[in-house]
């Protein structure tokens, strides 16, 4: 028996080690994933107002700030009994679309474009000046973080939302601005699409899902699963979708999510192709018929359907920031609870996200739960490496250890939003007694 260490998993959001046994034979023998980072958000919000959970929660990830943000408020707004006007929903929109350019721009350009070249990979840096993109993509980090601001109130960790209404106001000229950023992100997001097509529809098949694949309903109030082999998805409320998932510990403070009685399930840019219609804008359009041609879901070109998401995310923007309201009224709705929990649902650029609260009648908070798409996606990763283990290579140990990273990069893990503690657990929680799992207090 040996053991192989990856003292760091690279080009991910956070700190990941992996320890992998290896028998005599080259089978693999088991395999540990380890973190020391510790956010024990689901803890710290026990105890303190509703209305704070949308900012605390916002400081989770500063790539996710902004889908913690939303879908906090949601599951706020749920347990006040109340919900925003139409023109609050567009702002909200608009700040979530801006987001999932911020952050599927850096994933595609810094983390796993580095993956399309062979072993060994450049750096980041050097991946992208070769490519040409490296100026226009400093250029679009400066015009997504003004947009932020303009639309959040702050370039980094923006946090607009109030409960019922959005508390940062857009002038004419703002909005003008919006649409003048937004076109040159859209250049970037076109090359950006045109570069992944390039570089992976010629690819073979390396890695095909045999998951479900999850994924919140387009009006978010249904959560949608299609079970492999499948064409048409089931259809679950929201509530009773949560109440069916199973927690339980993988590592050191890592979750892992399933869905009796698929098991583990997929979330993300894939399962969002194959659950999502076909969009209604003509760049986007085209490449989403192009990438049905391609096959079935496959991991190994994840990444080009994020590139598509990128495209079509920029282009839906360029069609919602008109409709955005102008200096819309402030209001502040009563922090008075109809009800004794609240859940919010968000499709993060990385998948679903889904808050969980409960609080008592003066809107203080009782159980804190959170469940990030890392988490929800953490099963198929630990049950595609022995899977795929055969087609790796064994003889160089710093091949091996670059193809199970590059695999690892493909779901694009976010690793402190998936360390928080298990102890608010929901009804249906797996027992740590009966599967051995150890109590972190």
């Amino acid at each position: 028996m040996r053991k192989i260490r990856l003292e760091t998993v690279s080009r991910i959001e956070g700190a990941l080690s992996l320890e992998i046994k290896v028998d005599s034979r080259d089978n693999l023998a088991g395999i540990s994933w380890k973190t020391d980072l510790f956010r024990a958000f689901e803890t710290l919000g026990v105890g303190r107002p509703l209305e704070e959970m949308p900012f605390l929660t916002a400081r989770i990830c500063g790539i996710c700030a902004e889908a913690h943000h939303l879908a906090s408020l949601q599951a706020a707004e749920e347990g006040l009994g109340i919900s925003p006007p139409e023109g609050i929903r567009k702002i909200r929109e608009a700040f979530g679309l801006i987001s999932w350019l911020r952050d599927h721009l850096t994933v595609l350009l810094l983390f796993s474009g580095p993956d399309l070249e062979s072993f060994p990979s450049p750096d980041s840096l050097s991946w992208l000046e070769k490519t040409g993109l490296w100026d226009l993509f400093l250029e679009n980090r400066k015009h997504l973080r003004r947009m932020l601001e303009i639309v959040g109130g702050r370039g980094h960790l923006a946090l607009g939302g109030i409960p019922g209404g959005w508390g940062k106001k857009i002038s004419s000229e703002e909005r003008k601005e919006l649409g003048e950023r937004n076109e040159r992100v859209l250049l970037l997001a076109r090359k950006t699409w045109e570069l992944y097509w390039e570089k992976t529809v010629s690819q073979p098949f390396l890695w095909p899902v045999q998951s479900p694949l999850v994924a919140l309903s387009p009006e978010g109030s249904e959560v949608l699963v299609l079970p492999p082999g499948k064409n048409k998805p089931l259809r679950f409320p929201l509530s009773r979708f949560y109440e069916t998932l199973v927690e339980s510990e993988e590592g050191s403070f890592l979750k892992r999510i399933n869905l009796p009685p698929f098991g583990a399930y997929l979330v993300g840019p894939l399962a969002r192709f194959y659950l999502f219609p076909s969009p209604d804008f003509p760049l986007s359009r085209e490449a989403h018929q192009a990438l049905k041609n391609i096959g079935e879901p496959d991991l190994s070109r994840a990444s080009l359907f994020r590139a598509y998401e990128v495209l079509w995310a920029a282009e839906r923007l360029k069609h919602l920031l008109p409709e955005l309201p102008i200096n819309h009224s402030l209001s502040f709705a009563p922090l008075k609870p109809v009800r004794k929990q609240g859940l919010g649902a968000f499709e993060a650029p990385r998948g679903l996200l889904l808050h969980h609260y409960t609080f008592d009648l003066d809107a203080v908070i009782k159980t804190v739960k959170i469940i990030t798409p890392t988490a929800q996606n953490l099963g198929v990763i630990s049950d595609c490496v022995p899977r795929f283990w055969p087609y790796w290579p064994l003889t160089e140990e710093k091949n091996l250890l670059f193809e199970i990273q590059r695999f690892i990069r493909t779901f694009d893990p976010c690793v402190p939003c998936m360390v928080h503690l298990l102890r608010n657990r929901s009804p249906r929680d797996s027992s740590p007694e009966k599967e051995g799992q150890r109590k972190i207090f």
